[in-house]
């Protein structure tokens, strides 16, 4: 189930939605001089996003004096972003929409990479040495690695252009984690040497190896959205996991701001590994007795799956 938090708006703008780590700063006060955007930001006096097309950004903050969105159109963030830290910001000095648009925060890989796995079956330790030895346990595969948290935004909006007439949806999905990868075979039991006075048994295979762990979900994002001037905070979670579909009131409505996102699901666990191969029995001769050969060994544990992530108020 999905929950809104819907503000009454100026004509201008109908209303503003938050769902997870949503907090809006709203006035009623006429529009004033919009905050000075960061010294280090760069500034552009026109951007436009075309329909159904991509406006990928390469800079931590941005000023712009007009921003101009029209139907179906995306604004992500370069990845290279993200090694500059986790927080974007956009000062915008005029808006406008046309139909839905929206700003993506998420990762752009729906899921975190996987743990190394050991699928190949030849991916195993050296056979045991006899006399009689089991094999060794197969290698653990590898734990999934965490799913990123969207990008944190501060978006301060000095005014909504009366030539509007679309709506914006924010999204803040965490990332997925990455699947754990899979536990390796177990060695082969040693094969019993024949010592002309002595058969001796084939060792048991060895045990596959522990999948590995799933990576945690990644967590929603906060987004700071000011629009005309002084805050009042409220905000609100939404129970659901991600990847988010279009909100419906984005697509129906016009003149709203939708902030919303799903948590990242937890990594499933990696499979465990195959048991060793036997070693071999013999057949023997006077005096000794014949060799049997030896027992497979056990399955290797499934990996912990990975736990999901969290809204962040």
């Amino acid at each position: 189930m999905k929950h809104w938090f819907a503000v009454s708006r100026l004509a201008a703008v109908a209303a503003v939605v938050l769902g997870a780590g949503g907090t809006l700063a709203q006035s009623t006060a006429p529009a004033a001089p919009s905050p000075a955007a960061p010294a280090s930001a760069s500034r552009f006096a026109h951007l436009t996003c075309l329909p159904g097309g991509k406006l990928v950004l390469n800079d931590v903050a941005m000023a712009v004096q007009e921003l101009e969105m029209f139907d179906g159109c995306v604004l992500s963030y370069d990845p290279s972003v993200r090694t500059r830290g986790n927080k974007v910001s956009l000062t915008i000095q005029n808006v406008i929409l046309h139909g839905k648009s929206k700003i993506d925060l998420t990762d752009p890989n729906p899921r975190a990479a996987d743990g190394v796995g050991h699928p190949d079956p030849h991916d195993t330790p050296t056979q045991a040495v006899p006399t009689t030895n089991k094999g060794q346990r197969g290698y653990a595969g590898g734990a999934g690695t965490a799913g990123e948290t969207a990008l944190a935004l501060d978006m301060d909006i000095q005014q909504w252009d009366p030539a509007s007439d679309g709506s914006l949806w924010i999204d803040t999905d965490g990332q997925a984690g990455g699947n754990g990868g899979l536990g390796g075979k177990g060695a082969k039991g040693s094969a019993g040497p024949w010592t002309r006075v002595h058969c001796y048994d084939g060792g048991d295979g060895g045990d596959g190896g522990p999948g590995g762990a799933g990576g945690a979900g990644g967590d929603t994002s906060r987004v700071r959205l000011i629009l005309r001037g002084a805050p009042v905070a409220s905000q609100l979670a939404a129970s659901k996991v991600a990847p988010s579909d279009w909100p419906p009131d984005v697509a129906t409505n016009q003149h709203v701001i939708i902030v919303s996102g799903g948590y990242g699901k937890g990594g499933a666990g990696g499979a465990g590994g195959p048991s060793g191969d036997v070693g071999e029995g013999h057949q023997c001769k006077f005096p000794a007795t014949d060799a049997h050969e030896g027992h497979p060994g056990s399955a290797g544990p499934r990996g912990a799956d990975g736990s999901a992530g969290h809204f962040i108020p």
